[in-house]
């Protein structure tokens, strides 16, 4: 493996790991929406 492929396969690597966390991100978010709709925004501060 060259340089050059070793280095667009690390950026790959870097664009995977970022969609991951951006979907994690976006569904974290979607949980805690959710919470407050329900009234339950007291548990959360306690965690």
């Amino acid at each position: 493996m060259n340089e050059a492929t070793a280095h667009h396969f690390k950026e790959g690597l870097i664009g995977v790991r970022g969609a991951i966390s951006y979907v994690f991100i976006f569904r974290l978010n979607k949980i805690l929406k959710k919470r407050e709709e329900s009234g339950n925004d007291k548990s959360i501060a306690a965690e």
